[in-house]
């Protein structure tokens, strides 16, 4: 029997599809399609609407039922359908010519960031900066974002950045940046540290503590620019587990750990890396004997001088102690800021644009299989 659709809303990325109740009793669920191939199911046979991502400019989008006896039922648990999760995106502008806010005009910084609102911040004044206190997660932390690379590069995008007052990053140990975890795409390559010769130009995980030791590997790819650039209009999605750590014990119990997998917009593994035995935050400044918390900032920064505008799509991390309650976590926009534009110019900005569908159940086989 056919089923009468209807749009019930729609933006750039997404249409929201309707339809009335089928009215018949052996009705067990429906199957949802783009453009002819099925792309998630359900088993609720009370649902009356569903949300599609615009790949292109044009689509066929298809409701149709699952009944006893329907040839496209596929049998629960065995095979159950594909669990997708529903995430708020933001496109950030960098535009150039800007700088940091009290800086001369000859600073060459252009940014915009986002951050998570955590209501766990031990000051309320960082509640909206994306805190994370590492002594909170001792077993390690796992979050998750996702990216697409509209135009150009966006230099340091996930950036796990070092929170006041644990700021003395240029005192006596003279830490080599602000962010001992980093996801970074710069467009071509600077001078790596000795550690990372072969890095090829690609969207890479950094770990800054580890370029301290400037002997030490402190880059591995994610994306490659050439995969990057096949298809620009791609999501791609980002996993990563932390344990919060130095090499150098006792100054953490155990040393510092990080895993991290690059997913393809329909959640089939590109790339993974397990990183044993390494520095993910810094040892100490002048009051503290180490890094005790960081901010999880998305977005994007450049500060080599860029000459035309860089744009990146981007949402905020979910995170949790487990893979299944990063899944759960449902994160909500705290701060906005970015630098300014010089006379003349146009400062960087971000814009919502609706939300995109993240196939968690592929995702959850590949980090848990």
């Amino acid at each position: 029997m056919a089923i009468n659709l209807r749009i019930v809303s729609e933006t750039d990325e997404i249409v929201v599809i309707g339809w009335d109740d089928p009215g018949h009793s052996d009705l067990l669920g429906f199957e949802f399609l783009r453009d002819g191939q099925v792309v998630s199911r359900t088993l609720d046979p009370n649902r009356r609407t569903v949300k599609f991502g615009k790949k292109s400019d044009s689509h066929v989008f298809g409701v149709r039922e699952i009944t006893r006896g329907h040839s496209g039922f596929i049998s629960w648990p065995e095979q159950p359908p594909l669990e997708e999760k529903t995430m708020s995106a933001w496109r950030i502008t960098l535009e150039p010519n800007n700088h940091d806010y009290g800086t001369d005009l000859s600073n060459r910084y252009t940014a915009y960031w986002l951050t998570t609102k955590r209501d766990d911040a031990p000051n309320p004044v960082h509640k909206d900066s994306g805190w994370i206190s590492f002594d909170k997660y001792p077993d390690g932390v796992w979050a998750m974002t996702s990216r697409r690379f509209d135009l150009g590069h966006p230099g340091r995008s996930w950036n796990w950045h070092v929170m006041p007052p644990w700021e003395d990053w240029t005192g006596p140990l003279g830490h080599n940046g602000v962010s001992p975890i980093a996801l970074d795409w710069h467009g071509s390559l600077p001078s790596y540290h000795p550690g990372s010769p072969d890095l090829p130009d690609s969207f890479h995980l950094t770990l800054q503590g580890e370029s301290d030791e400037y002997t030490r590997r402190a880059h591995w790819p994610l994306v490659l620019k050439s995969e990057i650039e096949a298809n620009r209009t791609k999501w791609w999605h980002f996993v990563m587990w932390v344990r919060f750590g130095r090499v150098n014990a006792p100054v953490t119990p155990l040393p510092g750990a990080v895993k991290i997998w690059a997913f393809r917009e329909d959640g089939s593994l590109l790339r993974s890396h397990n990183i044993q035995n390494v520095n993910t935050i810094y040892e100490k400044n002048v009051d503290l004997d180490r890094q005790q918390y960081l901010g999880i900032w998305n977005g994007g920064y450049d500060s080599s001088g860029v000459s035309t505008a860089m744009k990146v799509s981007a949402t905020l991390e979910c995170r949790g102690h487990t893979v299944d309650e990063m899944f759960s976590d449902s994160p909500i926009l705290g701060g906005t800021w970015g630098t300014v534009a010089k006379p003349g110019a146009n400062s960087s900005s971000y814009t919502p644009i609706g939300e995109i569908s993240v196939p968690i159940g592929r995702i959850r086989e590949t980090l848990l299989g």
